[in-house]
């Protein structure tokens, strides 16, 4: 793999497939509409970075790709390897710095309207620091970056994932490796049918965008699902 760039964004997502993808969020929007929900996000994420820095993807299961036709030729595409999150992301990373690039930003695709410019405040960060992280709401992060003489992957190891600890953890880490961590003001993903309101709510404001999702929201009427009780199903015309 090579670099065009010393720069360059790394996307983690996964095949879109149902109860395997935002299974927190279909216990309210049913599999059929979290799956094609999931979609917009991987489409409205892909689309801003690609406008931004050199992409890779990390995809998860092998073969992701065949069941993401709609991502735009050119991009390279890899397989997800490790035991764990931690283990995959570690070795993303650490394969970006072997193949030359100076800094590198991992995200996954959960933040679909995250703003161009945080990205580049990612990036901006790591010419005075080892790494970045983008602060997440619920305890994790929506990035995390780091530049190559900053990097280890023992930042990724004795994690708890998926709990509220995953951000405290990792910089207690950090602090212990002598890393010096940026962070970013703290910005909401979506796992909950609670986060896809707020997303609702700034898409319809005008303080975020993410195109694919807002027009997905609106043609299927999700705002709609908390007067149907968190009803499993599309509401009735």
């Amino acid at each position: 793999m090579s670099h065009e760039s010393e720069d360059t964004l790394l996307v983690f997502l996964k095949a879109p497939v149902r109860s395997t993808v935002k299974t927190r969020l279909a216990k309210t929007l049913g599999d059929e509409l979290t799956v094609g929900l999931y979609v917009c996000f991987v489409q409205d994420t892909i689309m801003k970075v690609s406008a931004l820095k050199p992409v890779t993807v990390y995809g998860y299961p092998e073969g992701f790709e065949t069941a993401l036709p709609f991502l735009p030729p050119g991009l390279l595409m890899y397989n997800q390897t490790g035991s764990d999150l931690g283990e995959r992301m570690a070795r993303a990373l650490a394969s970006s710095f072997e193949n030359g690039c100076d800094k590198a930003v991992l995200m996954g695709t959960d933040a679909p309207d995250l703003p161009t410019g945080y990205l580049t405040e990612a990036f901006e960060a790591l010419n005075s620091h080892d790494a970045v992280i983008g602060p997440c709401t619920d305890g994790g992060y929506v990035l995390i970056g780091f530049r190559r003489n900053g990097f280890s992957a023992q930042a990724f190891t004795e994690v708890p994932w998926s709990t509220p600890e995953v951000l405290k953890k990792t910089l207690e880490i950090m602090d212990g490796l002598k890393i010096k961590c940026f962070l970013l003001p703290p910005w909401n993903d979506v796992d909950t049918f609670e986060d896809l309101k707020g997303l609702i709510g700034r898409l319809e404001t005008g303080r975020s965008e993410a195109p694919h999702t807002w027009e997905y929201i609106q043609r299927h009427r999700l705002k709609d699902h908390e007067t149907c009780h968190f009803c499993h199903h599309p509401c009735s015309e």
